[in-house]
């Protein structure tokens, strides 16, 4: 249904579509609902649509970036990108329910911060997406000469972080894009007057920035 769907969308003439990311149901759905929902893996959903249309971007809002190591996440979403002729468009963040990063990591989520997780995945990918060879010690990864190839079709590769926060606006800044929701006019001015003043910082054009 999902695939038809998005067939029937850029027919009509609807220039992308979006899924989001679940890896365990939500505690407020499991309480609200006898038969769990099914939720699809994201980009292997996108990968289906992709081959079944042809200028439809496709695209997450949001892929939940900590539940991924991230040379895996990296070879995923090149190839997507592959196959897909360019089309990808990848919303990310940290999820909006820690209870699923705990029912995957257990224990050791006690220990994790997932927003430096975040941080610290983002770095990589961008890394892994531009440089040849990638090593990396850091706090949550320990990478020995990662070599991925091929390397995404969009240069830069797009981006698009969520949020309406300090932390959301420096990395739409040194990686990508601007995604708001849910926001005022004068919410969004604010943070893009914001955005254009960190891209000083990161001697980023701020005209390259897509809200």
């Amino acid at each position: 249904d999902v695939v038809d769907l998005s067939v029937y969308a850029e027919k009509m003439g609807f220039d992308s579509v979006w899924g989001n990311d679940h890896i365990s149901t939500q505690h407020y759905v499991r309480a609200e609902y006898k038969t769990p929902p099914r939720y699809y893996a994201p980009l292997l959903t996108l990968t289906a649509i992709s081959q079944h249309t042809t200028t439809l971007k496709i695209a997450t809002a949001l892929l939940v970036i900590p539940f991924r190591h991230p040379v895996v996440m990296a070879k995923e979403i090149a190839t997507l990108d592959h196959l897909s002729g360019g089309r990808l468009l990848l919303g990310v963040g940290l999820g909006a329910y820690r209870e699923e990063f705990e029912a995957e990591f257990g224990k050791a989520a006690k220990d994790i911060v997932r927003g430096d997780m975040f941080d610290e995945s983002i770095e990589l990918l961008h890394r892994i997406f531009t440089e040849d060879v990638v090593s990396h010690e850091g706090k949550y990864f320990s990478l020995n000469e990662v070599q991925s190839n091929p390397k995404p079709i969009q240069k830069p590769f797009p981006f698009y972080f969520g949020g309406n926060n300090p932390k959301g606006y420096e990395r739409a800044a040194r990686y990508g894009n601007w995604l708001p929701a849910l926001l005022t006019p004068a919410e969004i001015k604010a943070g893009c007057d914001r955005i254009k003043e960190l891209c000083g910082q990161y001697d980023r054009d701020f005209s390259s920035v897509e809200i």
